[in-house]
């Protein structure tokens, strides 16, 4: 029995030096406890949510998971960005990019033009905003009014 546990002993530690051992992930951020609400339309779940650089590396309860930063989120939600889908921020886009005022409200994408009314032509308008560095996404549609008024003028 002794030489059994010598040989598991041993052959433990030849899988850890052969590097068969498998490290513990480390995320840039952890936020540990969410209540979070991932977009499918499946209930909450309470669980953690971890970032490396700018990517979502995790989303499950990580409870042995390192991070250089732990932030407890308890009692907060988390949930993917939401979609304004009828933005009138055509101009707002261009004066505040970081779009902060949508952001603390979880609006990480914003379509303008839905009611009617949008830049004819929208090349120009894209263009502009492919050189402009964003904090949301944004997405424009040609507004129906705007194609009759270059057609058909008021």
């Amino acid at each position: 029995m002794a030489c059994m546990r010598a040989g598991v002993f041993v052959f433990g530690i030849l899988l850890s030096v052969c590097g068969f051992s498998q490290p513990q992930p480390r995320y840039d951020v952890v936020l540990r406890g969410a209540r979070i609400v991932d977009g499918t339309g499946a209930p909450w779940f309470l669980g953690d949510v971890a970032v490396t650089g700018e990517t979502i590396a995790a989303v499950r309860t990580l409870p042995s998971h390192t991070a250089a930063l732990t932030l407890d989120v308890s009692g907060l939600t988390l949930a993917p960005g939401f979609v304004d889908t009828h933005s009138h921020s055509r101009g707002a886009v261009f004066e505040v990019p970081a779009a902060e005022n949508l952001v603390r409200q979880g609006v990480t994408t914003a379509i303008e033009g839905p009611d009617g009314s949008s830049p004819v032509p929208l090349a120009p308008f894209l263009a502009k905003l492919g050189r402009t560095p964003l904090g949301i996404n944004f997405g424009s549609m040609v507004g129906h009014g705007s194609i009759r008024a270059s057609v058909m003028g008021s």
